[in-house]
């Protein structure tokens, strides 16, 4: 019986541990103007892009929304607001990002805010 004991505590400090060594991106942003229900996201595996690839999170009332990711290596990550806007961005393991989106009826825009922003809107536009 006490070997049992031992046994599951091990599990429980060997599950705890690993959790922690996975890296998460998390993603923050806000959509002004027309704003959708949903912005979906995709990473492609291996260069290849797909649709059904694709996962998608709600936005507030206000427009914010929340994306978290486990990337296991720098990635490209292309958001989406269906009908009006795709763009593309490059995400590292364990940072943070801010994203702006502005959809008025005459223009569209997309601004990734924070560290390294210059390089990210370059290539993103």
């Amino acid at each position: 019986m006490k070997q049992g004991k031992n046994i599951y505590a091990i599990i429980i400090v060997f599950l705890l541990c690993f959790q922690n060594a996975i890296s998460q991106t998390i993603i923050t942003g806000k959509v002004t103007g027309d704003i959708p229900k949903r912005i979906e996201y995709s990473i492609p595996i291996n260069g290849i892009v797909y649709g059904g690839f694709r996962e998608s999170v709600k936005t507030d009332s206000i427009g914010n929304f929340l994306v978290k990711l486990r990337p296991p290596k720098p990635s490209f990550l292309i958001i989406i607001v269906p009908g009006k806007l795709g763009r593309k961005m490059v995400v590292e393991p364990d940072e943070k990002y801010n994203i702006s989106i502005s959809l008025d009826k005459e223009q569209c825009s997309f601004e990734i805010l924070g560290e390294n922003s210059e390089g990210q809107n370059l290539y993103a536009s």
